[in-house]
């Protein structure tokens, strides 16, 4: 039993750590694109996204060591071996859909749901109670407070109303074990979000 709570520490703990640099990444991308033009955030997202998958298949067989020492901290084990820095990499790619796909406005309302409902739901789901039917591993309380957490982050950019719809729709997405089905929540959740509030926006 002990040893199980233990695990389960340490489990919250790297989750707590991931959500934190999933938050830190999704801010810094929305005030990288606020301080520069969208086509410039474009190429640079690009240039990361190259980087980050040569990396990953490098430490795929070799170790960089400050790198590395980063991943231990942030990556999942599972991940560390097939795919390391995963999570990064697909944040950036769903970053730079949502730039290409939607209006600035809609788009960065977007990475702002994805980044602090994504975080918030991994920070808080695991203190919560209410078992998820559709999601083994995950608590309505922590999609609850990501949903309010994300219509807040994305009425910076949108109007409340399509802020809150928005929000809703993703994180209804979130809900759902998107692993089963090889999908990456950082690639489903801003493109659900920035089509909702771009149809919406039209009303």
């Amino acid at each position: 039993m002990k040893n199980k709570k233990k695990r389960l520490k340490i489990d919250y703990v790297l989750e707590f750590r991931r959500a934190v640099a999933h938050l830190i990444l999704g801010i810094f991308v929305v005030f990288f694109v606020l301080n520069t033009e969208v086509l410039f955030t474009v190429y640079c997202l690009l240039i990361a996204i190259f980087i980050g998958t040569i990396l990953c298949a490098i430490m795929r067989k070799k170790r960089i060591p400050i790198l590395y020492w980063f991943l231990l901290k942030l990556e999942r084990k599972k991940n560390l071996r097939l795919m390391p820095g995963k999570g990064a990499i697909f944040f950036c790619i769903g970053s730079l859909i949502t730039l290409l796909l939607f209006p600035k406005n809609v788009a960065l309302a977007s990475i702002m749901i994805l980044a602090i409902g994504d975080s918030f739901a991994n920070i808080f789901g695991p203190l919560g109670r209410i078992r998820n039917v559709f999601h083994d591993r995950r608590k309505l309380e922590g999609a609850i407070i990501g949903f309010i957490g994300a219509s807040f982050g994305a009425g910076l950019f949108v109007r409340p109303w399509i802020a809150i719809l928005g929000a809703l729709c993703a994180m209804l997405a979130e809900l759902i074990n998107l692993e089963e089905f090889h999908i990456d929540d950082n690639l489903l959740m801003p493109v659900i979000a920035g089509i909702i509030m771009t149809l919406l926006a039209g009303f």
